[in-house]
């Protein structure tokens, strides 16, 4: 029993083929039963490896789909800097028209005022004269 938890404490610590080479002095020994218990590690961390294999092409395709939707969020950033400057100087340009509406209402308000005056004026002169 002692054998095998030495072998499980190996088989974390070293790569795969320093393992092999346990599992195959172990067999030479003719040792029935460690080498079975080996043999199911062997096998155990092959299909570990083929497992492990499969996560990192995963996590390569997860990789590659982030940055493709990080290129997308780039553009659209963009395109948002952009609207943000259109909208800026949409706003620039309407603060001047309603200054120039503004403007443009005082001087009727002055215009009707004068036209007030001038009728006034108009006939003061002619009940004068």
């Amino acid at each position: 029993m002692l054998l095998n938890q030495t072998c499980v404490i190996q088989y974390v610590i070293m790569n795969e083929k320093e393992i092999d080479k346990i599992i195959d002095k172990a067999i030479k020994r003719n040792n029935d039963q460690n080498a079975v218990v080996l043999e199911n590690m062997r096998s155990d961390f092959k299909m570990f490896g083929d497992l492990l294999s499969s996560v990192r092409d995963e996590v390569k395709q997860n990789g590659k789909h982030i940055d493709s939707l990080e290129n997308k969020v780039d553009v659209m950033d963009n395109r948002l800097g952009s609207l943000e400057n259109k909208v800026d100087s949409m706003n620039d340009k309407l603060d001047a028209n309603f200054e120039e509406t503004g403007r443009l209402k005082v001087e009727k308000a002055d215009r009707e005022e004068l036209e007030k005056i001038d009728i006034r004026l108009t006939k003061f002169e002619t009940q004068t004269t």
